[in-house]
């Protein structure tokens, strides 16, 4: 009779433990993800997740530069917010219902060897292989995030090739836009960089390749693009009807300004 209260005891502490440390598992979980993903280290300041809800909240994260940069963090990211499908991790692919990305800074280097940083991400190691034909590690397609919001501040660039203090530019473009229908991390990268180097002179200036990634993510770009166009011309027509309302309203005005 005394052995089952000591395994009740027992269990009730495991349970404890596991939902003490779930946010540190799940935050190192996340941390190897990427790096296998991006192939450069990451690391996260604070990562809760709700016991009774699907959300998942995260702050302080940091893509670090491979070896042999000068700067040390590639991405800040000061806030994600993920909300997504628990049922669906049963199913072999997690689904994402809604990911709330910020994206701070993002520091592309070129060091004094005259390697570029971003080109150590394996998208584009990816994009380089499929051109030369050279094999690939095939990505996994273990994730769909159905709607994306994305923010971008700004993006830095240094040149560190020449002698002298390096060269610095910074790309204020403030980017705020809603993708759908990505289907696997790499291809998240490769929108990330995209929208950032498009926006900027930063491929010519290192003669970076992203055409490879463009393509890839071409049907996301262009279902953002037609949203936008959407927005833009529902606000132009109802700022049409509101000025010919007003003009019919200063007419009748005009014809009867002390009222009927």
């Amino acid at each position: 009779m005394q052995g089952k209260p000591s395994i009740l005891i027992a269990v009730v502490v495991i349970i404890a433990v596991v939902i003490l440390a779930k946010d540190f598992i799940i935050k190192i979980v996340a941390e190897q993800s990427v790096r296998a993903v991006t192939g450069l280290p990451l690391r996260i300041d604070n990562l809760r997740m709700g016991l009774t809800t699907s959300l998942i909240d995260i702050k302080g994260l940091r893509l670090y530069n491979p070896a042999g940069f000068e700067d040390k963090v590639m991405i800040k990211i000061p806030e994600i917010y993920v909300d997504y499908k628990l049922m669906s991790i049963f199913k072999g692919v997690i689904e994402v219902s809604d990911l709330r990305l910020h994206l701070e800074e993002f520091m592309v280097v070129k060091n004094k060897k005259g390697e570029v940083n971003i080109e150590q991400l394996k998208a584009l190691q990816q994009q380089k292989a499929e051109k030369t034909g050279a094999p690939q590690e095939k990505a996994k397609q273990d994730i769909r995030i159905n709607k994306l919001a994305l923010k971008i501040d700004k993006i830095i660039y240094k040149d560190y090739s020449k002698e002298g203090e390096p060269s610095v530019k910074e790309f204020k473009i403030g980017i705020d836009q809603t993708y759908e229908g990505i289907d696997n991390l790499n291809a998240l990268v490769s929108l990330i960089v995209v929208r950032s180097l498009a926006q900027t002179t930063i491929a010519n200036l290192t003669n970076v390749d992203i055409s490879g990634l463009s393509n890839a993510v071409s049907g996301t770009l262009k279902g953002a693009t037609e949203t936008t166009k959407k927005v833009i011309g529902e606000t132009t027509d109802t700022t049409k009807k509101i000025i010919g309302e007003t003009t019919e309203n200063v007419k009748d005005l005009l014809k009867n300004p002390f009222g009927k």
